[in-house]
This record gives C-alpha cells, sequence and structure tokens, in this order.
C-alpha cells in the first residue's frame, strides 16, 4: 500500500509493503479458572467473530489462493509416526487403540468437513475485543492455506491444559455454540471436535520432538488427556 507522505505524495518502494491502520481493541484477558456467565458470553461473542471471520476469509478465497493442506495426511504421513515414537519413549500413556481408532474412522469424517481458507494461528493474542465484542483479528502473516475450519474453532479455546479441564471444555462449547449461531455445524464436525483436537496434539508433539522446553511437556500432557476424553469431545454441543 501506499505511504501518504506530508509533502502530500506516496512513498511505495516497490519492495517492501506496508498497511497503516488504526489499531481496534485489545486481546482478551479472561481469568478461565474464575470462569463466570460474563466469560460464558465472552466465549460466545469469539465464536460468532470467528464464524464471520471464516465468512470473509471465504469471500477472499479465489483471489487469495491458499495453499491446500489436507490434515487427515498431514497427520498420517509425519504426525502420527513421530508421535508413537515419543509416546513409547518418553512413556506418555496413549494406547495404541486411540491411534488405530484415529486412522480408522477419521478419513470417513475427514471427507466430509467443510474446508476453506483459515486463519491458521486464532490464539486469544490475535483476536481484539472492544466493548465486548469481536473488534479486529490481526497474526495473519505467518501461514496461508486453506485447510478444516474446526482447526480454527479449536485452535482459539487455547492451550488445553493451562487451565482446569472442566474450565477449557465450557469455554470451548462456548465458541462452538457461537460459532455454530452464525454458520451452523455440521454433524460430521460435532463428532470430528475430538478427532480434529487428536491430531493437532500429534502435530505438536511431533514438531517439538525431543526439546526439553516445558511447552513439549505440556503438549504431551495434552495429547494423553485429549485420548482419554474422546466422549467428553464428542458431546459439546
Amino acid at each position: 500500500m501506499p505511504i501518504p507522505l506530508k509533502s502530500g505524495e506516496d512513498y511505495l518502494d516497490g519492495e517492501h509493503i506496508f498497511l497503516l491502520a488504526r489499531k481496534i481493541g485489545k486481546p482478551l484477558d479472561i481469568d478461565l479458572k474464575k470462569y463466570e456467565e460474563d466469560e460464558e458470553k465472552h466465549a460466545i461473542k469469539y465464536g460468532q467473530g470467528m464464524a464471520k471471520l471464516h465468512k470473509a476469509l471465504k469471500e477472499v478465497q479465489d483471489d487469495v489462493k491458499p495453499d491446500e493442506v489436507n490434515l487427515y495426511k498431514e497427520v498420517m504421513k509425519w504426525a502420527m509416526p513421530e508421535t508413537k515414537k515419543y509416546n513409547q519413549k518418553y512413556h506418555i500413556g496413549v494406547s495404541e487403540d486411540c491411534f488405530n481408532d484415529f486412522s480408522e474412522k477419521f478419513p470417513v469424517l475427514f471427507e466430509k468437513l467443510p474446508k476453506h481458507f483459515i486463519h491458521r494461528n486464532p490464539h486469544g493474542g490475535n483476536i481484539l475485543f472492544e466493548n465486548g465484542e469481536v473488534a479486529s483479528v490481526i497474526g495473519f502473516e505467518y501461514y496461508n492455506e486453506c485447510n478444516v475450519r474446526l482447526f480454527d474453532i479449536l485452535y482459539s479455546a487455547g492451550e488445553l491444559n493451562t487451565q482446569p479441564f472442566e474450565i477449557y471444555l465450557k469455554w470451548l462449547a462456548g465458541i462452538m455454540k457461537g460459532y455454530d449461531s452464525i454458520s451452523p455445524l455440521t454433524e460430521e464436525e460435532k463428532q470430528s471436535v475430538y478427532y480434529v483436537s487428536f491430531a493437532t496434539a500429534m502435530i505438536f508433539v511431533a514438531y517439538l520432538g525431543e526439546t526439553e522446553e516445558d511447552v513439549t511437556r505440556r503438549n504431551r500432557e495434552a495429547l494423553l488427556l485429549i485420548a482419554e476424553n474422546k466422549e467428553r469431545f464428542q458431546n459439546l454441543l
């Protein structure tokens, strides 16, 4: 975008792209350990904002031409083999039945999941609120992909085990409820909440590998927590 100069001319060097805009809103500061009715309303607003964002992204998809990402193939090609290796080496505790269940049931559901241009990184710091409403979304600079829209919905709920599990599930349920009120979720999406969560967890475990950072430990624990609570994830909405 050309940058207007005080002299009245436009500055455009042809190499760098600039976009100046007034900052709108700020990240939602929620203490999920004190989950109350007002925070549930925020979760619903969060989900509604994500649904509106997806509608906008879908409209520009043909112009942007994002990369096509097949979540199932990505997991089966490298994330699951790596995760199985670390599951055994570090005694994470995920049973082989969980991996087999994913391999058997998710591909059938995956083919029916709505897929389009998504944000891919909608964590709390990228969703800005003002006067109790989602005012703006930032953080588009890292990804440019077409993927299942459920990925964004689940990702926006935040890191699973940084708050009590029951609170996380209520927060995620509120986001899904808000999203569903704008863009109805399909039955396949509701059934796939567990599988997409499990897939995302495997990707993080595989990506972090054998690093000794605290985030590595947290993601391994999250993987097990998801694996042990399949029914809870499949009955959120």
